[in-house]
């Protein structure tokens, strides 16, 4: 064999080696990684203004009963939710009859319009989206009011 076929074989096998541990790094790597949970639930916040800017803050409840709130600036809280609760409003909105909430349209002035808040509701399971200056929400609803209590929890465990 000459030089210049000796050269190539070095490098064909220097290249097969290096493909090789990419391969192997990757699998053992995504083997790993646990994927995120699931959202169940995001409560956006949109309007208003806080010294830093506009007061928008997005709160999201997990389906494990982890919740991840960001304010305004982009800061980040996370904790977790007692999971009887969570698993309360998982059922709530399992159950939950969406065409009702609908039924009643909001006919007032929108609060973002005098520096107030909107609230937008995303249900992930259900693949539902609730504007508050859209419908009208009934608070005494069983799944609002569960919502309203795990945000009072997530509230008064920022910083």
């Amino acid at each position: 064999m000459n030089k210049k076929a000796v050269s190539i074989a070095i490098i064909a096998g220097i290249i097969l080696m290096a493909g090789l541990f990419l391969v192997f790094t990757r699998q053992n790597n995504s083997q790993k990684e646990t994927p995120a949970p699931e959202a169940l639930l995001t409560i956006e916040t949109r309007g208003g203004l806080c010294p830093y800017g506009p007061c928008d803050a997005k709160t999201e409840i997990r389906e494990d009963g982890s919740y991840l709130y960001t304010n305004g600036k982009g800061e980040e809280t996370k904790g977790s939710l007692p999971a009887n609760d969570v698993k309360n409003l998982e059922e709530l909105i399992e159950n939950a009859d969406f065409t009702a909430i609908r039924s009643k349209k909001f006919t007032g002035m929108c609060p973002t319009d005098y520096d107030g808040q909107e609230y937008i509701y995303t249900f992930y399971t259900a693949k539902q989206v609730i504007q508050t200056c859209t419908y009208e929400i009934d608070y005494a609803d069983p799944m609002f009011k569960t919502i309203d209590s795990l945000l009072s929890t997530v509230y008064s465990n920022l910083k």
